[in-house]
Protein backbone atom coordinates (compact mmCIF):
# COMPACT_ATOMS: atom_id res chain seq x y z
CA UNK A 1 0.00 0.00 0.00
CA UNK A 2 1.30 3.43 -0.96
CA UNK A 3 0.87 6.48 1.28
CA UNK A 4 0.66 9.77 -0.63
CA UNK A 5 1.33 12.98 1.32
CA UNK A 6 1.24 16.66 0.44
CA UNK A 7 2.35 19.54 2.64
CA UNK A 8 0.52 22.63 1.47
CA UNK A 9 0.55 26.17 2.78
CA UNK A 10 -2.53 25.51 4.92
CA UNK A 11 -3.02 21.75 5.26
CA UNK A 12 -1.22 18.42 5.31
CA UNK A 13 -3.06 16.08 2.96
CA UNK A 14 -2.73 12.31 3.42
CA UNK A 15 -4.17 9.79 0.98
CA UNK A 16 -4.52 6.03 0.55
CA UNK A 17 -6.20 3.90 -2.10
CA UNK A 18 -8.80 1.59 -0.55
CA UNK A 19 -11.06 -0.62 -2.65
CA UNK A 20 -10.17 1.36 -5.76
CA UNK A 21 -11.02 4.71 -4.15
CA UNK A 22 -8.85 7.35 -2.54
CA UNK A 23 -9.51 8.07 1.12
CA UNK A 24 -7.87 11.14 2.59
CA UNK A 25 -7.67 13.50 5.54
CA UNK A 26 -6.46 17.08 5.98
CA UNK A 27 -4.63 18.47 9.00
CA UNK A 28 -3.76 22.16 9.46
CA UNK A 29 -0.01 22.59 9.07
CA UNK A 30 0.15 25.20 11.84
CA UNK A 31 -0.43 22.32 14.29
CA UNK A 32 2.57 20.37 12.94
CA UNK A 33 5.83 21.51 14.47
CA UNK A 34 7.90 18.32 14.80
CA UNK A 35 8.44 14.77 13.55
CA UNK A 36 6.29 13.49 16.42
CA UNK A 37 3.38 15.69 15.32
CA UNK A 38 3.49 14.18 11.83
CA UNK A 39 3.85 10.67 13.28
CA UNK A 40 0.72 11.15 15.38
CA UNK A 41 -1.38 12.35 12.42
CA UNK A 42 -0.21 9.51 10.15
CA UNK A 43 -0.92 6.86 12.80
CA UNK A 44 -4.37 8.31 13.42
CA UNK A 45 -5.10 8.20 9.68
CA UNK A 46 -3.86 4.64 9.20
CA UNK A 47 -5.67 3.27 12.28
CA UNK A 48 -3.35 0.31 12.78
CA UNK A 49 -2.55 -0.36 9.12
CA UNK A 50 1.04 0.88 9.39
CA UNK A 51 2.47 -2.53 8.48
CA UNK A 52 0.58 -2.44 5.15
CA UNK A 53 2.46 0.63 3.91
CA UNK A 54 5.20 -0.42 1.51
CA UNK A 55 6.02 2.88 -0.16
CA UNK A 56 5.39 6.61 0.21
CA UNK A 57 5.63 9.82 -1.78
CA UNK A 58 5.81 13.39 -0.50
CA UNK A 59 4.95 16.63 -2.25
CA UNK A 60 5.69 19.79 -0.32
CA UNK A 61 5.63 23.57 -0.72
CA UNK A 62 6.98 24.04 2.82
CA UNK A 63 10.64 22.97 2.93
CA UNK A 64 10.82 23.62 6.69
CA UNK A 65 8.34 20.82 7.34
CA UNK A 66 9.43 18.36 4.65
CA UNK A 67 12.26 16.90 6.75
CA UNK A 68 9.93 16.29 9.70
CA UNK A 69 7.52 14.34 7.47
CA UNK A 70 10.38 12.41 5.86
CA UNK A 71 11.74 11.46 9.30
CA UNK A 72 8.28 10.41 10.49
CA UNK A 73 7.89 8.18 7.43
CA UNK A 74 11.30 6.60 8.01
CA UNK A 75 10.49 5.96 11.65
CA UNK A 76 7.02 4.48 11.07
CA UNK A 77 7.64 2.33 8.01
CA UNK A 78 11.44 1.94 7.74
CA UNK A 79 11.27 3.30 4.18
CA UNK A 80 12.64 6.38 2.48
CA UNK A 81 9.80 8.30 0.84
CA UNK A 82 10.09 9.59 -2.70
CA UNK A 83 10.21 13.39 -2.66
CA UNK A 84 8.47 14.83 -5.72
CA UNK A 85 10.85 16.95 -7.77
CA UNK A 86 11.03 18.45 -11.23
CA UNK A 87 13.69 15.95 -12.38
CA UNK A 88 11.51 12.87 -11.88
CA UNK A 89 10.44 10.74 -14.81
CA UNK A 90 6.91 11.79 -15.80
CA UNK A 91 4.55 12.09 -18.74
CA UNK A 92 4.37 15.85 -18.22
CA UNK A 93 6.95 17.83 -20.21
CA UNK A 94 8.33 20.76 -18.17
CA UNK A 95 10.84 21.95 -20.77
CA UNK A 96 8.74 24.97 -21.80
CA UNK A 97 8.64 26.45 -18.30
CA UNK A 98 11.23 27.97 -15.95
CA UNK A 99 10.95 25.42 -13.14
CA UNK A 100 13.25 27.11 -10.62
CA UNK A 101 10.37 28.03 -8.30
CA UNK A 102 7.60 25.70 -9.51
CA UNK A 103 5.52 24.17 -6.72
CA UNK A 104 5.49 20.40 -6.57
CA UNK A 105 1.70 20.50 -6.15
CA UNK A 106 1.42 22.11 -9.60
CA UNK A 107 3.53 19.30 -11.06
CA UNK A 108 1.31 16.66 -9.45
CA UNK A 109 -2.03 18.06 -10.62
CA UNK A 110 -0.73 18.61 -14.15
CA UNK A 111 0.74 15.11 -14.32
CA UNK A 112 -2.67 13.74 -13.39
CA UNK A 113 -4.36 15.95 -15.99
CA UNK A 114 -1.91 14.88 -18.70
CA UNK A 115 -2.34 11.20 -17.87
CA UNK A 116 -6.11 11.15 -17.36
CA UNK A 117 -7.38 13.49 -20.06
CA UNK A 118 -4.62 13.51 -22.71
CA UNK A 119 -5.99 16.74 -24.22
CA UNK A 120 -5.20 20.41 -23.79
CA UNK A 121 -6.14 21.02 -20.14
CA UNK A 122 -6.55 24.00 -17.84
CA UNK A 123 -6.32 23.09 -14.15
CA UNK A 124 -7.69 25.63 -11.67
CA UNK A 125 -6.42 24.75 -8.19
CA UNK A 126 -8.35 26.70 -5.56
CA UNK A 127 -6.16 26.39 -2.48
CA UNK A 128 -4.40 28.87 -0.21
CA UNK A 129 -3.38 30.53 -3.45
CA UNK A 130 -5.29 29.95 -6.67
CA UNK A 131 -3.12 28.54 -9.44
CA UNK A 132 -4.04 28.22 -13.11
CA UNK A 133 -2.04 25.57 -14.93
CA UNK A 134 -2.09 24.96 -18.68
CA UNK A 135 -1.09 21.67 -20.34
CA UNK A 136 -1.14 21.64 -24.14
CA UNK A 137 -2.09 18.78 -26.45
CA UNK A 138 1.49 17.47 -26.38
CA UNK A 139 1.50 17.12 -22.57
CA UNK A 140 3.70 20.20 -22.21
CA UNK A 141 3.20 22.37 -19.16
CA UNK A 142 3.29 25.77 -20.83
CA UNK A 143 2.58 27.95 -17.78
CA UNK A 144 -0.39 29.66 -16.23
CA UNK A 145 -1.15 32.22 -13.56
CA UNK A 146 -1.13 32.59 -9.76
CA UNK A 147 -3.46 34.80 -7.76
CA UNK A 148 -4.59 35.10 -4.14
CA UNK A 149 -6.85 32.35 -2.87
CA UNK A 150 -10.39 33.03 -1.70
CA UNK A 151 -9.57 33.31 2.02
CA UNK A 152 -6.33 35.14 1.32
CA UNK A 153 -8.30 37.83 -0.49
CA UNK A 154 -10.93 38.04 2.25
CA UNK A 155 -8.25 38.28 4.96
CA UNK A 156 -6.42 40.98 3.01
CA UNK A 157 -9.60 43.07 2.87
CA UNK A 158 -10.03 42.83 6.63
CA UNK A 159 -6.36 43.48 7.38
CA UNK A 160 -5.94 46.46 5.06
CA UNK A 161 -9.18 48.33 5.70
CA UNK A 162 -10.56 50.01 8.80
CA UNK A 163 -14.14 48.72 8.70
CA UNK A 164 -14.41 45.58 6.55
CA UNK A 165 -14.81 42.47 8.72
CA UNK A 166 -13.28 39.06 8.32
CA UNK A 167 -15.81 36.48 7.16
CA UNK A 168 -15.88 32.74 6.62
CA UNK A 169 -16.60 31.18 3.24
CA UNK A 170 -20.13 29.86 2.75
CA UNK A 171 -21.78 27.87 -0.01
CA UNK A 172 -24.89 30.04 0.05
CA UNK A 173 -23.61 33.40 -1.14
CA UNK A 174 -25.88 35.83 -3.02
CA UNK A 175 -24.64 37.43 -6.20
CA UNK A 176 -25.86 40.85 -5.01
CA UNK A 177 -25.00 41.16 -1.35
CA UNK A 178 -27.54 42.78 0.97
CA UNK A 179 -25.02 43.58 3.66
CA UNK A 180 -21.25 43.96 3.92
CA UNK A 181 -20.63 40.30 4.83
CA UNK A 182 -22.62 39.09 1.81
CA UNK A 183 -20.86 41.60 -0.45
CA UNK A 184 -17.46 40.24 0.60
CA UNK A 185 -18.62 36.65 0.01
CA UNK A 186 -20.03 37.56 -3.40
CA UNK A 187 -16.78 39.23 -4.38
CA UNK A 188 -14.74 36.22 -3.31
CA UNK A 189 -16.89 33.42 -4.72
CA UNK A 190 -18.60 34.94 -7.77
CA UNK A 191 -15.42 36.87 -8.51
CA UNK A 192 -13.43 33.62 -8.58
CA UNK A 193 -16.05 31.91 -10.76
CA UNK A 194 -16.06 34.84 -13.19
CA UNK A 195 -12.26 34.76 -13.24
CA UNK A 196 -12.40 31.07 -14.18
CA UNK A 197 -14.91 31.69 -16.96
CA UNK A 198 -12.92 34.60 -18.36
CA UNK A 199 -9.49 33.00 -18.08
CA UNK A 200 -10.76 29.81 -19.74
CA UNK A 201 -11.95 31.86 -22.71
CA UNK A 202 -8.71 33.84 -22.98
CA UNK A 203 -6.46 30.79 -22.64
CA UNK A 204 -8.42 28.85 -25.26
CA UNK A 205 -8.10 31.83 -27.61
CA UNK A 206 -4.33 31.76 -27.16
CA UNK A 207 -4.16 27.96 -27.55
CA UNK A 208 -6.33 28.14 -30.66
CA UNK A 209 -8.47 25.23 -29.49
CA UNK A 210 -10.84 24.09 -26.76
CA UNK A 211 -9.43 22.71 -23.53
CA UNK A 212 -10.65 20.40 -20.78
CA UNK A 213 -11.19 22.52 -17.67
CA UNK A 214 -10.54 20.83 -14.33
CA UNK A 215 -11.03 22.40 -10.91
CA UNK A 216 -9.52 21.08 -7.71
CA UNK A 217 -8.30 22.29 -4.33
CA UNK A 218 -9.89 22.80 -0.94
CA UNK A 219 -12.06 25.74 -2.05
CA UNK A 220 -13.22 24.31 -5.39
CA UNK A 221 -16.59 23.24 -3.99
CA UNK A 222 -17.52 26.90 -3.51
CA UNK A 223 -16.81 27.65 -7.17
CA UNK A 224 -18.11 24.52 -8.90
CA UNK A 225 -21.87 25.21 -8.67
CA UNK A 226 -21.71 28.70 -10.20
CA UNK A 227 -19.22 28.39 -13.04
CA UNK A 228 -20.74 29.01 -16.45
CA UNK A 229 -17.94 27.15 -18.19
CA UNK A 230 -18.21 23.36 -18.36
CA UNK A 231 -15.77 22.03 -15.78
CA UNK A 232 -14.72 18.73 -14.24
CA UNK A 233 -14.48 18.74 -10.44
CA UNK A 234 -11.55 16.51 -9.46
CA UNK A 235 -11.10 16.88 -5.68
CA UNK A 236 -8.41 14.16 -5.51
CA UNK A 237 -6.39 15.32 -8.53
CA UNK A 238 -3.25 16.08 -6.51
CA UNK A 239 -3.27 12.67 -4.83
CA UNK A 240 -3.95 11.00 -8.18
CA UNK A 241 -0.90 12.78 -9.58
CA UNK A 242 1.24 11.54 -6.71
CA UNK A 243 0.09 7.96 -7.24
CA UNK A 244 0.79 8.24 -10.95
CA UNK A 245 4.28 9.59 -10.30
CA UNK A 246 5.21 6.78 -7.92
CA UNK A 247 3.25 3.94 -9.49
CA UNK A 248 2.98 4.74 -13.19
CA UNK A 249 -0.19 3.44 -14.86
CA UNK A 250 -1.00 0.97 -12.08
CA UNK A 251 -3.22 3.45 -10.25
CA UNK A 252 -5.75 3.38 -13.11
CA UNK A 253 -6.27 -0.36 -13.00
CA UNK A 254 -6.70 -0.70 -9.23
Amino acid sequence: MILAMNIGNTNLLLGLIKDGRISSIRQPVDSLLSRDDFTHVIKRFLSGMEESVTDAIISSVNPRLTKHLEDATNELFAITPLILNKSMSMKLDLSCYDTELIGSDRIAVCEAAAMKYNTPSIVFDFGTATTINVVDGYNRFIGGAILPGLMMGINALSKNTALLPGVELALQAPLIGRNTRECILSGAIFGAASMLDGMKHRIEEQLGQKATVIITGGNANYIMPICKAGVIHAPDLLLEGLYILIGGYEWFII
